[in-house]
């Protein structure tokens, strides 16, 4: 299993999603994804900080979505 959010959501964005995730200890080492069309390295640093295991730059390919979760697939 495998989270792959967009960080930019209505209501509460994806550092709030990834802070909820991450307070309930079964889900502390779920791998997570970021996607995000924002390149603010303040943006990445904090969504780093929250829990994701990588911050994406929007657009990206499908093959290189595959590429990284599959490099994550060690991290469950």
């Amino acid at each position: 299993v495998y989270l792959i959010s967009d960080i930019s959501m209505p209501e509460h964005d994806g550092i709030w999603l990834m802070e909820q995730i991450r307070s309930n200890q079964s889900l502390q080492r779920l791998p997570a994804v970021a996607l995000s069309a924002h390149l603010e390295e303040s943006l990445q640093v904090r969504a780093l900080a929250s829990g994701f295991h990588r911050y994406l730059s929007k657009p990206i390919s499908g093959n290189d979505l595959v590429r990284i979760v599959g490099e994550l697939a060690g991290t469950a």
